[in-house]
């Protein structure tokens, strides 16, 4: 497995937040077997969540962050 790649809060499903301690859940198993975790910020990034990065606010650590067009 190259990667995971996660919303912290889905926007294409209807700003769907994922249940408490999802992420608490799957990041162990994800770095047990070194698959690394992609947020996807370009929904919830740069504030939007009232935290700079949405995964702050859902407690997860990724390893790489995507803000693509939210970034222009």
């Amino acid at each position: 497995i190259a990667g995971m790649f996660a919303e912290p809060v889905m926007g294409a499903g209807g700003v769907i937040v994922p249940p408490d301690g999802y992420f608490r859940m799957i990041q162990p198993v994800l770095q047990r077997y070194g698959i690394p975790l992609v947020a996807d910020e370009v929904i919830c990034g740069f504030g939007r969540t009232g935290h700079l990065w949405g995964a702050q606010a859902v407690g997860l650590r990724p390893d790489i962050i995507v803000a693509s067009k939210s970034m222009s």
